[in-house]
């Protein structure tokens, strides 16, 4: 479905969940028209941007306090993920690294990076 979606339109963006099965996006890797990148950044940065959601996606407020009084927890838990998932997209595409940029600087520097402007 993605695949003849993809050839029906031209500067197309996906975004994949870290938790996506690559094996099902395996073609879209030697595609060379298609770029495929891994969004990164510090724990600390994805610490300052946690949403939380009951089962039916409602946003939750958590307060402050509950979260600074776990922050230890929730810092070595997104830890373990973002090393565990680097394992999985570091050989099958580029990193690049949001470092608490903004979203317009991290726009830029994927545009100069693939070249894109």
């Amino acid at each position: 479905m993605i695949s003849s979606w993809i050839q029906e339109k031209e500067n197309v963006v996906i975004a994949l969940s870290p938790i996506a099965y690559l094996d099902a996006y395996e073609d879209f890797f030697e595609d060379s028209d298609i770029i495929c990148f891994d969004l990164t950044d510090r724990v600390e940065n994805i610490f300052k941007r946690l949403e939380f959601t009951d089962d039916n996606d409602n946003l939750l407020h958590i307060p402050q306090s509950y979260l600074n009084k776990h922050k230890a927890y929730y810092i070595r838990e997104t830890q373990a993920d973002f090393d565990y998932f680097h394992t999985l997209y570091a050989s099958k595409m580029d990193s690049i690294s949001m470092d608490g940029k903004s979203l317009d600087k991290i726009i830029e520097d994927i545009c100069k990076k693939y070249k894109l402007v």
